[in-house]
């Protein structure tokens, strides 16, 4: 909201809710003026902007400053797609951060393989697999910062492709 906007009355407060070029009381001057508002409702979703999460409140005012339910529910509607987008990118930028972090244990795991013969255990012995250990520990620790139904799929590859016994 613009400064002045916190000085309003609650019920007045949330004609300011919008993006710049739709913000609720334009939205309410073009139904007065006798713009459609099925037109208006496909704007306010095509603008892909959001308004804001209305509390009872705030839909008991924007009924009374002449706003359709069909006006409103678009704009909760685009407030909710453009949440939904925003968690989604919040995975994705998890999963990517997850995927650098697997690249980085086994560009790691690489270089313990590739010490040398001093440092490193021959293949199929002890060394080798406590090696694998650890790495399915690390690749387990990774996945338990994964999202959603991503972690078990993660702990499975993890366990498959470092097993431990």
């Amino acid at each position: 909201y613009p400064r002045f906007v916190e000085e309003l009355p609650q019920d007045e407060k949330v004609l300011y809710a919008g993006p710049s070029n739709l913000k609720v009381f334009k939205v309410a001057q073009l139904l007065v003026n006798g713009m459609g508002e099925a037109i208006l409702a496909t704007k306010i979703e095509q603008a892909g902007k959001p308004y804001k999460d209305f509390d009872l409140d705030e839909l008991m005012a924007l009924k009374k400053h002449g706003l359709t339910d069909k006006v409103v529910m678009a704009m909760m509607s685009a407030t909710q797609a453009v949440s939904v987008k925003e968690e989604d990118m919040r995975e994705r930028e998890e999963l990517e951060a997850l995927r650098n972090e697997i690249e980085q244990l086994k560009i790691r795991l690489k270089q313990a393989e590739n010490a040398p013969a001093s440092v490193a255990a021959p293949a199929g012995s002890a060394g080798s697999t406590v090696t694998n250990c650890v790495a399915q520990l690390a690749a387990l620790e990774v996945c338990s910062q994964a999202p959603g139904l991503i972690r078990p799929i993660c702990e499975i590859a993890a366990k498959a492709k470092f097993p431990c016994n």
